[in-house]
């Protein structure tokens, strides 16, 4: 019946209706308003539900799902779906950066209504936080993979030579981090700023050396001032807006600034031992 196909183009959520011009016994054609009788078949393996309306005048009507709708309902289990909705919403990301995603083209993208999205986060602030993990999680793996030997200023060099090549590699997710904000000012989670927290416990283990072990505020202190100075310059490589500042390269300047800061660190730390040595 033709309100079973209007309620069905209604709710599926990727459907097409063509309705063919049909021809009267007299050859004119005219638009078809009327239908008496509907069989819709559906073809398991194409996915296509195929009309064919038969009346007075012959008219066909063609509903196109998305094959990936039916049947995908119950086949996921709820880690599932989370994991095909943080897939979908990286995807998006990468390709369109933030402005790009919403929860209906989440949804599009695999199949399920957007309200699946909201049963399985609080929202769509929630689905960037979990994507904003993967990507602090993957710069993890890499940085403890590339190894933690070497003097203070060799440790630091390699996390931020790896730091910079994986936001070259991810541009549009690693801005992710920094252009999504929580709305009416609220605060991140917990488990979101331990996450944070990890990559400058790794600045910190580089430079542990250079200071004493009772002096941890001024590690901290330090750890995050070197490192908002290689953000800065990684930011600006990422927009391509280095050119702006300066013609050397990223990797020369992250190299220069981290020599020259620890150099200072060094320097302060031999005119505080001679200072304490003084009778």
């Amino acid at each position: 019946r033709v309100g079973a196909i209007r309620r069905a183009a209604r709710t599926g959520p990727e459907v097409e209706i063509t309705i063919l011009p049909i021809t009267n016994a007299s050859g004119s054609n005219r638009a078809h308003s009327l239908v008496r009788e509907a069989v819709i078949s559906r073809r398991a393996n194409s996915g296509i539900a195929t009309s064919k309306v038969n009346t007075y005048y012959c008219t066909l009507v063609t509903i196109n799902w998305n094959s990936t709708t039916m049947g995908r309902r119950s086949t996921h289990t709820p880690e599932q779906l989370r994991q095909l909705i943080l897939d979908a919403a990286q995807a998006i990301i990468e390709t369109n950066g933030l402005a790009g995603l919403s929860a209906r083209e989440i949804a599009r993208r695999i199949g399920y209504s957007p309200g699946t999205i909201y049963n399985m986060f609080q929202n769509l602030d929630d689905v960037v936080l979990h994507v904003e993990a993967r990507v602090l999680d993957a710069l993890d793996v890499r940085i403890t993979s590339a190894g933690d030997l070497g003097t203070p200023e060799e440790k630091v060099t390699r996390l931020a030579e790896t730091y910079l090549a994986f936001t070259a590699e991810n541009p549009k997710l690693w801005n992710l981090l920094f252009e999504h904000y929580m709305p009416g000012g609220a605060d991140t989670p917990s488990w979101y700023q331990q996450k944070l927290e990890l990559l400058m416990t790794r600045v910190e283990g580089a430079m542990a050396p250079l200071f004493a072990t009772d002096d941890k505020l001024a590690l901290q202190r330090s750890a995050r001032v070197l490192w908002a100075g290689v953000h800065g310059i990684t930011s600006l490589s990422t927009a391509n807006k280095l050119s702006n500042v300066t013609t050397e390269a990223a990797g020369y300047l992250v190299n220069d600034l981290i020599y020259n800061y620890l150099a200072g660190l060094a320097l302060h730390a031999q005119k505080a031992q001679k200072s304490a040595q003084k009778p």
